[in-house]
């Protein structure tokens, strides 16, 4: 049903030419963002129409912050996004790639600890404090 929903959405979008009912459809996908509208969010970012342009790059926040495993892709929409004329995309691609930058980091830093401690990554960590028992 969802997946009607914003194909239905984007329908409009491509169809409509009353502005209004275009932004309204960008922002209800924006809200719904699944996998399915990441291949849209480029030509929103490309429209004509500035305020689709802006919504567009809050799609591309939403779907990455909704499907964080798709930092490629992400990635690379935000590198052209950075190009926008319109200062605001620019400026959350800026944000957006910051942010995949801080999420590789995370996970370099926890794939080392998990190398260095296995049982930290394995769940069968002892956490009771035996030593503090034998006093």
């Amino acid at each position: 049903m969802l997946h009607l929903i914003i194909e239905c959405r984007y329908d409009i979008f491509k169809t409509s030419s009353d502005q209004r009912d275009r932004e309204t459809s960008v922002w209800l996908i924006k809200d719904l963002a699944c996998h399915k509208v990441l291949p849209w969010i480029k030509e929103f970012l490309q429209d004509e129409n500035e305020n689709i342009r802006t919504i567009g790059i809050g799609v591309l926040d939403q779907f990455y912050f909704r499907n964080p495993g798709f930092t490629i892709e992400v990635g690379e929409i935000a590198e052209v996004a950075i190009q926008n004329k319109n200062k605001y995309v620019a400026k959350m691609a800026k944000h957006i790639l910051e942010n995949i930058k801080k999420s590789d980091l995370r996970e370099k830093i926890l794939s080392e600890a998990a190398e260095k401690y296995p049982d930290l990554n394995t769940g069968s960590f002892d956490w009771s404090n035996k030593d503090e028992e034998k006093e």
